[in-house]
């Protein structure tokens, strides 16, 4: 059973994983990416704008294996969606 010293540092550990996945990203990509205008404004239309999109992030754990942070853009769901007109 782990103590919560453990317990703590592991959870430290899940929430650093999830901050610096761009890092890892970009060292996977040689260190260095980039990306016009144009593909910009891809993202932003397929997306609903910069601000109806988000970054899930999400520790996932297959069987016996490692920890890896997922990461997936998404859309968000118009504020209001829950509301029945």
């Amino acid at each position: 059973m782990a103590s919560d010293e453990e317990i703590r540092q592991a959870a430290i550990r899940e929430a650093a994983m999830k901050t610096t996945g761009l890092v890892v990203l970009l060292a996977r990509a040689g260190g260095a990416s980039s990306y016009t205008e144009a593909e910009y404004d891809e993202v932003l239309e397929r997306y609903g704008g910069k601000t109806n999109m988000a970054v899930h992030v999400e520790v996932v754990t297959s069987a016996g294996g490692p920890p890896e942070v997922q990461l997936t853009l998404v859309r968000r769901p118009p504020a209001n969606a829950d509301l029945v007109s």
